[in-house]
Formats: C-alpha cells, sequence, structure tokens
C-alpha cells in the first residue's frame, strides 16, 4: 500500500511538472488504478482463500484433536473396561477356587463321617454280637444255676417241712402238756398273771401269781400281754404287766395292750 501511495504522489508530481503528458499520466493512473483493483481482487480472494484453508485446517486440527480425545477416552474406557473384567475374572477364580476347596472339604467331612458311622456299626455289630453271645451264656448258667438253685430250694423246703412237722409235732406235745399242767395248776392259784422279764435271757414271760415256772416266753411285751390278756379274758381273770425294773406297771385286760416295749 506505501508502495501505490508513492506512486501516485510521483505521477501526480510527474503530472505537474509536464503538462502535456496529463493524459497519458491519466491513462496510466487508470491503468494503475485497475491493475490495483484487480490484485486487490485476487490478493483478497487469496486472502479469503488461505483464511478458509486455514480455518479448514483448524477445524480439521480440532477434529482431529478431539478424535483423538475421543480415542484416547475409549481406548482408557476399553482398559478400564477390560480391568473391571481382570478382576471380575479374578474375583470368579478366586470364588470357584473357593467353592472347590468348600466342596473338597464337604465331601473329605462325609467320607470321614462315613466312615465314622461304618467304623461305629461295626462296632454296635461286634458288641450285639458279644451281647448277645455273653447273654446265651449267662441265660444257659442262669437256668443251670437256676436249676441247681431250684432242686436246692425243693431239697431244702422238703427238709424243712419235715422239720416244722416234727416242730409242729413237739408243740402240739408241749402245749397238751402245758394245757394238763395248767389244769392241773388251776385249782392251786388264782387267775392273775403277771408280765415280767426274765434276767437271765431278757425274754417276757408270762406266770400265774405265786408260780415259779413261766406259762410262756416271748421276745416282746407286747406278745406277752397279748397272751396274758387272751388269758385273762377266757378265764375271767387279770393281767399284772411289770417293768423292767421289776415294779409294776399297770393292770391291763384284752383292749388295754401296750404298744411299746419298756
Amino acid at each position: 500500500m506505501d508502495k501505490i501511495i508513492e506512486f501516485f504522489n510521483t505521477v501526480w508530481a510527474f503530472i505537474q511538472n509536464n503538462a502535456p503528458y496529463t493524459y497519458i499520466a491519466i491513462g496510466a493512473i487508470v491503468a494503475v488504478i485497475v491493475v490495483c483493483i484487480v490484485t486487490g481482487c485476487v490478493v483478497s480472494s487469496k486472502k479469503k482463500q488461505k483464511k478458509a484453508e486455514e480455518e479448514a485446517k483448524a477445524k480439521a486440527k480440532a477434529e482431529e484433536e478431539q478424535r483423538l480425545e475421543e480415542e484416547k477416552a475409549k481406548k482408557a474406557e476399553e482398559e478400564k473396561l477390560e480391568k473391571e473384567a481382570q478382576e471380575i475374572a479374578k474375583q470368579k477364580e478366586l470364588e470357584e477356587a473357593k467353592k472347590k476347596a468348600e466342596t473338597e472339604e464337604l465331601q473329605k467331612a462325609k467320607e470321614l463321617e462315613e466312615a465314622r458311622l461304618k467304623a461305629q456299626k461295626e462296632k454296635l455289630e461286634k458288641e450285639n454280637y458279644e451281647a448277645k453271645l455273653r447273654a446265651k451264656i449267662e441265660a444257659e448258667t442262669r437256668a443251670k444255676v437256676e436249676a441247681e438253685f431250684k432242686a436246692k430250694q425243693e431239697a431244702e423246703e422238703l427238709q424243712k417241712a419235715r422239720q416244722l412237722d416234727e416242730e409242729e409235732k413237739a408243740r402240739k406235745a408241749a402245749e397238751e402238756k402245758q394245757k394238763a399242767e395248767e389244769e392241773k395248776d388251776k385249782d392251786d392259784h388264782s387267775n392273775i398273771y403277771h408280765v415280767t422279764k426274765r434276767q437271765s435271757d431278757g425274754k417276757w414271760q408270762v406266770k400265774y401269781r405265786g408260780g415259779q415256772k413261766a406259762i410262756k416266753l416271748f421276745s416282746t411285751q407286747k406278745e406277752a400281754t397279748e397272751f396274758a390278756a387272751n388269758l385273762a379274758h377266757s378265764r375271767g381273770g387279770s393281767v399284772m404287766v411289770h417293768k423292767t425294773t421289776g415294779q409294776i406297771k399297770k393292770s391291763v385286760k384284752k383292749a388295754d395292750i401296750p404298744t411299746n416295749e419298756e
């Protein structure tokens, strides 16, 4: 632009200094103006084209950068997803390993339990067999012992029956003898029966008053008192019960029998 201004200044100076060449100068100026206009248009067109190209390049660059950023973000996302997939796969492997270990542990525990139950069953079968065998032996032994005991018991019962028969005969003979003695002594003594404790053997005796011989001996005072009361009731007499010291305790009838020994 400075050069154009300088050119117009030079032409203007030339026109002033050379008037006859004014038309030539004007033509030259017009030509220059046309050239300038054309040149300006061309330059402007080129600038616009250049600006458009630069904008296109900038846009392309921006789009490339955006694409790169998107690819980078996409790559980062893919890496993240891949990492998460690896973590999930790793976690799944750990869970499968844990599950496998638990399954093996359960299987092992099951096998141990089956082995224990089998051993227990065998032990119980052995114990049952031994128990049955022992029971059989015990039953046979018990049967043998019971048979021997029964035979012994029968022999003892037979012996006892014989002895009781003999004792019964002796008792009947003694009662008959005692009855005869009582009948004999009935007129010599009054019907007062004394219950006393004999010092020689600690037994309780029933005697007539003034009698030297005991009518009958008993282990307890109650039994002796009952016997004496029965005699007194049947014969219209009375009973004198003595203490262990010899003192008279009281006179009793059949319904008034002491329940405690002294």
